[in-house]
């Protein structure tokens, strides 16, 4: 089975308030230049042009452009960087590659400075920028980012100011339906030196799929589910940054989400089937819902930076995969076997709970 890439449509789009980060490109009255980008992809604050490795960013601009929601919206952008599915299921199955080093563990992926599995996959919302570095990366972000590392940046409080903005979109789908997205973002300053920053989404994306079942015996008649593989993915975060002084930040953190998956987005035989014939059916919805507890302290000091990152992530899965399609095929090819013959039903389950400490140590960002 070959997984066959999503393709939306945008027929709408709506933006309210709020402010749009500085672009790449900058243009006066006479000439146009390249303005200075500043990543931290080397445990410090550098600009881009001075950073001795191959590194890649996507600020907050061209991720809205590219109308980027999930992993699979901008990774398609990124060079050297490949992914897929490489095992069964879905949410637990993602993997992600960079110059070719494949398995699972050896490409990180971070939250600012929160390592996740590498088969989530967070919605790209109140984002400041992503950084992917092509590994190794070994002596900067551990062993487990051989072939390299993947960052999202995402936005601080800020005590000076307020701040609202809110997207919605909606579009169709080539073989599937219509999908849409609404999010919002705030800012609000708490006291002089602190501020509460906090965001909401949920996306609906249209499945592609659709599913013929020919089973007298258990649906009486020829079905036909439409759109198997839609998914529905809501979260929230909310985020504290308080100043206690000019030199020393105290931010904690919680992130939230929720994914639905009716079916497995899957295509038989050729990623260009969009139709699986079943002798057999059962249902396979796939569910996911993770949370990210984290507190993170930052001290400027005349030596460097020093930022100690402690959290807790939860994460649960449950996900089914209906296995009669392979039975009853596997019973036709026997000897005195006939394509008609219809397999016992048989259906793959998978749930996993999986709780992730990280520990605060301090580690050096930057001199």
């Amino acid at each position: 089975m070959n997984k066959h890439p999503y393709f939306s449509t945008l027929i709408s789009v709506l933006a309210l308030g709020g402010l749009l980060s500085t672009p790449v490109l900058a243009q006066d009255d006479s000439t146009t230049a390249l303005e200075e980008v500043i990543v931290t992809a080397t445990k410090r604050a550098e600009s881009l042009q001075d950073i001795a490795m191959s590194v890649t960013v996507m600020d907050e601009q061209v991720l809205e452009q590219m109308g980027a929601v999930g992993f699979f919206d901008y990774a398609t952008s990124v060079p050297n960087l490949s992914f897929g599915h490489i095992a069964d299921g879905t949410f637990t199955s993602n993997g992600v590659q960079i110059r070719g080093i494949a398995g699972f563990g050896t490409t990180g992926f971070y939250i600012d400075e929160i390592p996740i599995p590498e088969s989530m996959n967070p919605k790209v919302i109140d984002v400041l920028r992503i950084e992917v570095l092509r590994g190794p990366q070994g002596s900067l972000y551990g062993a487990r980012n051989m072939g390299g590392t993947v960052r999202l940046i995402t936005k601080r409080g800020d005590p000076t100011m307020t701040e609202f903005k809110a997207h919605a979109t909606a579009g169709t789908v080539d073989e599937g339906t219509w999908d849409y997205q609404g999010d919002a973002a705030f800012n609000v300053p708490i006291s002089e030196n602190a501020a509460f920053r906090g965001s909401v989404y949920y996306v609906r994306q249209s499945g592609l799929y659709e599913v013929e079942v020919d089973n007298p015996f258990v649906t009486g008649d020829e079905m036909s589910l439409k759109n198997v593989d839609e998914g529905k993915y809501r979260g929230l975060q909310a985020l504290i940054t308080w100043n206690v002084t000019d030199t020393f930040t105290v931010e904690p953190r919680f992130m939230y989400q929720k994914s639905n998956l009716d079916w497995l987005p899957y295509g038989d035989h050729s990623p260009d089937n969009f139709t699986n014939f079943r002798r057999v059916f059962l249902p396979e919805p796939n569910e996911e819902e993770w949370s990210i507890a984290s507190l993170t302290l930052t001290w400027d000091t005349e030596w460097g930076n020093f930022v100690s990152a402690t959290a807790f992530l939860n994460r649960d899965t449950d996900e089914r995969e209906d296995f009669g399609g392979f039975m009853n095929w596997f019973a036709g090819v026997l000897p005195g076997g006939t394509e008609d013959y219809i397999a016992p039903m048989a259906l793959i389950i998978a749930t996993n709970d999986r709780d992730q400490f990280t520990p605060g140590n301090p580690l050096c960002f930057g001199f």
